[in-house]
């Protein structure tokens, strides 16, 4: 090669001058010694990204330049063996050229990785910059659309290196375009719950933490992924539904109620008298009126009827409630102070 002068090879010894596959036998060994200089070179690298990402990147997801570093090292070393093999050892003939066309795919599929890590990096840090969960749906969205460009991007690099590999790139197109209708055909219930996801994100119809009942399952939030949401029901079960069924689902957000109404039927019997009657309902509407926890909104208490046994008074009232605790500890204390104006 243009860097290794010819006397300098002729000094070596008589065995290194060897020829096999009609290359000396010392180009064969600096070849080795480049690989397994740029292995050591990578694992090197990759104990430094792992103590960064363990230092820096466990608490802020964004700085996680591990596998970056590794990716973008892998590309220099491919290109770093085409000159190699060019200007410092020289092999020429067919052998350097399968080598040199080699580096080359190699360092474009590691170009492919390196922009990859780079858009994984950009999504985290525009999660991070949301403050929101990373299992939000806004943090969901958020990647799968970062993804959905890192993709187009993979696709442009890809192609722009067949064409500089000389690859005819039309017949491998016109191949995925028969073979993408095949693979949607066969994966349309994935496509379907990814789309059914994307309807999701877009409407928000819950998130997570929320209390929701979802066709005959009630329970919490727990994930919002691309293909599924799962819930953890009451019971403390984990159930996944896959994101399609929701989109045509029924959904009763219980976590979004601003109120919960508390309606209750009081039976008092026969033997009470008009004017027991109107003194209890009057004092039970007071009651509720004066009470923080009630809305004055939509209030009645009611003689609503006859019943069997009973007359029966209809209590129906608002609470300024959102969560089942507070809701039982508030209905108890109404109910307790109805009892103490009953008797």
């Amino acid at each position: 090669g243009g860097l290794v002068r010819s006397h300098w090879a002729e000094q070596l010894p008589a065995w290194s001058l060897r020829r096999i596959f009609d290359r000396p036998v010392w180009k064969w060994l600096a070849l080795i010694a480049y690989l397994v200089a740029g292995v050591i070179v990578v694992r090197g690298v990759r104990s430094l990204g792992t103590y960064w990402d363990l230092r820096f990147g466990k608490r802020l997801p964004y700085l996680r330049f591990g596998t970056l570093s590794v990716a973008i090292t892998l590309v220099l070393l491919a290109w770093a063996l085409d000159v190699y093999v060019d200007d410092v050892i020289g092999m020429r003939g067919e052998v350097e050229a399968f080598i040199k066309r080699g580096a080359l795919v190699l360092a474009f599929a590691f170009a492919v990785f390196c922009v990859y890590a780079v858009f994984e990096l950009i999504a985290s840090a525009m999660i991070a910059s949301t403050r929101r969960p990373a299992g939000s749906a806004n943090a969901h969205l958020t990647r799968l659309l970062v993804r959905i460009i890192g993709i187009a991007v993979i696709v442009f690099v890809v192609v722009e290196a067949s064409a500089y590999l000389g690859w005819a790139v039309a017949p491998v197109v016109a191949g995925l375009g028969v073979g993408g209708i095949a693979v949607a055909l066969a994966a349309r219930p994935t496509i379907e719950n990814v789309i059914g996801g994307l309807t999701l994100f877009a409407d928000k119809p819950f998130r997570v933490g929320d209390l929701c009942r979802l066709g005959e399952d009630v329970g919490h939030i727990e994930e919002i992924g691309l293909r599924s949401t799962r819930i953890r029901t009451l019971e403390r079960s984990l159930v996944s539904i896959p994101n399609a069924d929701l989109a045509v689902m029924k959904i009763d957000n219980l976590g979004q109620r601003d109120m919960r109404l508390l309606r209750t039927t009081l039976g008092l019997r026969y033997e009470t008298t008009p004017d027991q009657l109107r003194w209890v309902l009057a004092r039970i509407r007071e009651m509720l009126l004066a009470h923080p926890k009630c809305s004055a909104d939509n209030m009645r208490t009611r003689l609503i009827g006859y019943g069997a046994y009973s007359l029966d008074i209809e209590v129906y009232v608002y609470l300024r409630c959102q969560t089942q605790n507070s809701f039982r500890a508030v209905s108890e204390d109404l109910l307790l102070r109805i009892l103490e104006i009953v008797n």
